[in-house]
């Protein structure tokens, strides 16, 4: 019983997650994002997976799987909307002058 609870908990909270990853697409800008933080997550999901796949648990498996995805698209849009510092200071000169 407990593991259906956790399992439905999962689904609806990683589709709760989703808006996240069409902010970042919407906007294209991801610098109030910590990568670190979502590193660690990443992190922390990835040993989660590979503790259900030494048990072998299909449905947990597949709900670790799907966060890991999450985690990973999440990073990599955060990696590729980043301003870097160069590209801030000319926006600004842009937008100023």
């Amino acid at each position: 019983m407990i593991e259906i609870v956790f399992l439905i908990v999962q689904s609806v909270t990683l589709f709760a997650s989703m808006p996240q990853i069409v902010k970042l697409f919407r906007l294209k800008q991801s610098d109030e994002l910590s990568i670190f933080t979502w590193a660690i997550w990443l992190i922390s999901q990835s040993v989660s997976l590979l503790y259900v796949l030494s048990i072998n648990n299909i449905p947990l498996i597949a709900v670790n799987v799907a966060w890991v995805i999450f985690y990973v698209v999440m990073m990599i849009l955060i990696l590729k909307y980043k301003t870097s510092p160069q590209e801030a200071t000319a926006e600004s000169t842009v937008a100023t002058g």
